[in-house]
């Protein structure tokens, strides 16, 4: 039984080593935008003084003091949209 058992361990082994591994490639832009646009909205909001961020692949959206943004928009990558309200720009992902 014991034979049998180490057996089957060692070949489930032996094929998990000749299986090439799955590489996923996770898109994290949209995070990252979504990071950084919350943190220069907060400094916006913080200070009392309109703010613009400007993401790594060079979408801007400005704020003006009470942390609002002056129009709405739609940011699109990947997987993922991100939809921001007029008004105190919320985010939505969809």
């Amino acid at each position: 039984m014991l034979a049998q058992l180490l057996i089957i361990v060692f070949g489930v082994s032996l094929l998990s080593l000749i299986t090439p591994p799955v590489q996923v490639n996770i898109d994290t832009s949209w995070h990252t935008f979504s990071s950084g646009y919350l943190l220069a909205q907060s400094q916006a909001i913080r200070y009392g003084i309109g703010n613009e961020y400007v993401s790594q692949d060079g979408q801007r959206v400005s704020f003006n003091g009470a942390g609002n943004v002056p129009y709405p928009r739609t940011v699109h990558f990947d997987h993922h949209d991100i939809v921001i309200e007029l008004g105190g720009g919320r985010l939505v992902e969809k």
